[in-house]
């Protein structure tokens, strides 16, 4: 007999694959022993902070984003520093009115 288990391994990733937080997308990596992008799994330091993230520069350096006790607070962190800040919208220029002079001038 056996009804033994299928092909599939589901035990491996015990937690759903966070994809967004914060309002940032996540950057998943299957070559990262976090799942995600530039997140190292590693030792929990003495504040319980297991979780590193870094970050690729163009120049070639790579900067350190910090230790978090989750891996998807490290992927947060990387995803806020490689996402661009959105450009302010363009407003109308808020110069003084013209009607003002124009009565200023007729007294």
């Amino acid at each position: 007999g056996g009804g033994g288990g299928g092909g599939k391994k589901q035990q491996q990733q015990q937690q759903p694959v966070v994809t967004k937080a914060q309002g940032f997308d996540l950057h998943l990596s299957d070559r990262s022993n976090s799942g995600y992008k530039h997140v190292y799994a590693g030792k929990p330091s003495r504040k319980g902070r297991r979780f590193e993230a870094k970050v690729r520069r163009s120049g070639g350096g790579v900067e350190h984003l910090g230790y978090f006790a989750t891996a998807v607070e490290a992927a947060v962190a990387y995803a806020k520093a490689v996402t661009p800040a959105p450009t302010p919208p363009t407003l109308p220029d808020r110069s003084p009115s013209l009607g003002r002079k124009k009565q200023q001038q007729q007294q």
